[in-house]
């Protein structure tokens, strides 16, 4: 019994640190995105920020917004299939026996 109940802490503290870094790496995602429009939006508004920015956001994205738009939904579809794989995860260890987990001391 006390082999399931690590094994059960282990995948759970698992699943707690992956939970963690995809929230993460949303969180980054969504900072990159509103900076890009961000700078796409001055762009739009100053032939000056145009000239400066061009050779920047070419070099970053030299598939264009479209491209990083696509790019953006695939990762953003990948993260969420992660997070539901996660969720399932998580709802089949809550249907097992329960366990006391403790709370990390």
């Amino acid at each position: 019994m006390m082999i399931k109940k690590k094994a059960a802490f282990s995948e759970y503290r698992d699943l707690e640190q992956s939970y963690m870094q995809l929230n993460h790496c949303l969180k980054k995602f969504h900072q990159i995105r509103a900076k890009v429009s961000q700078q796409l939006a001055e762009r739009a508004e100053s032939p000056k920020k145009s000239r400066e920015t061009e050779s920047i956001l070419h070099n970053l994205f030299p598939q264009g917004v479209a491209g990083v738009n696509q790019e953006a939904e695939k990762d953003l579809k990948k993260i969420v299939s992660l997070f539901k794989q996660l969720e399932v995860r998580l709802k089949q260890l809550n249907a097992q026996a329960p366990v006391e987990i403790p709370s990390g001391k």
